[in-house]
């Protein structure tokens, strides 16, 4: 199990970079006005997998070792992040304006601004 918490650890840097490149990324094709398209949205649907991961293990830990002792309300702000992640990403896909940018990059703001919030430095 320790393997799994080092995982989790050394992992979230890499879903951290993700975040933040996706993010960024998002912010400056919408500030382009570049052309949205359904297919736009495969690097921030891949950055979702990558924290759709990090939040699997974190849940595989919490229900093998219960909530964490300094953070307990960490595994439900993540939650709430992933959701709000995929939502984003699932309406930026459907948009046909090019908006698409913009909701992805907001909800890309928001799961950031979660995580921040959630991690236990």
């Amino acid at each position: 199990m320790e393997t799994l918490v080092l995982f989790h650890s050394g992992f979230r840097w890499l879903v951290l970079a993700a975040l933040i490149g996706g993010t960024i990324l998002a912010l400056m094709r919408h500030r382009q006005k570049a052309q949205w398209s359904p297919e736009s949205v495969k690097p921030f649907a891949m950055t979702m997998a990558l924290f759709d991961i990090q939040v699997l293990v974190g849940l595989i830990l919490v229900f093998v070792n219960g909530l964490p002792e300094g953070r307990p309300d960490h595994p439900f702000i993540m939650f709430a992040a992933l959701v709000i992640g995929h939502i984003s990403a699932g309406k930026a896909r459907k948009t046909e304006s090019d908006r698409g940018y913009f909701v992805v990059g907001c909800g890309l703001v928001l799961v950031l601004l979660l995580t921040f919030l959630a991690i236990p430095w």
